[in-house]
């Protein structure tokens, strides 16, 4: 008798490990509300994001989200936000570095000055 493993399961069974959630769910891992949720997923509304998982149709009334693309969302807008602070914190550096070689080369021209003799 042959055993009931995944051997034995049509391929596209064997693919599917994803878990459904539903929307409380989606609202806790993402941090968002309802109405956060659905403005993501409506092209008419200023907080649309194409990137935002779509749910899809259990019944009439009835959506879930596949769990794995809630989490590369999440995953995504980590990243997405780490960069951004990142490259801000590299901007503010070079105009800190900016301002401090202005104000040398100020120093500079000023002490040149006094050593010629020359005042304004």
């Amino acid at each position: 008798m042959k055993n009931a493993t995944s051997q034995s399961a049509p391929a596209h069974v064997q693919q599917i490990q994803a878990e459904l959630i539903r929307r409380k769910d989606v609202e806790r891992i993402t941090a968002l509300s309802r109405s956060g949720i659905y403005s993501r997923l409506d092209e008419k509304s200023p907080q649309y994001d194409p990137t935002f998982p779509t749910p899809i149709t259990l019944g009439v009334m009835s959506v879930a989200w596949v769990l794995p693309e809630i989490y590369f969302w999440v995953e995504s807008i980590i990243a997405k936000s780490r960069a951004e602070s990142q490259l801000k914190a590299t901007e503010a550096s070079g105009r800190k570095a900016k301002i401090a070689n202005r104000r040398e080369s100020r120093m500079r021209i000023a002490d040149n000055r006094k050593a010629a003799g020359v005042t304004k």
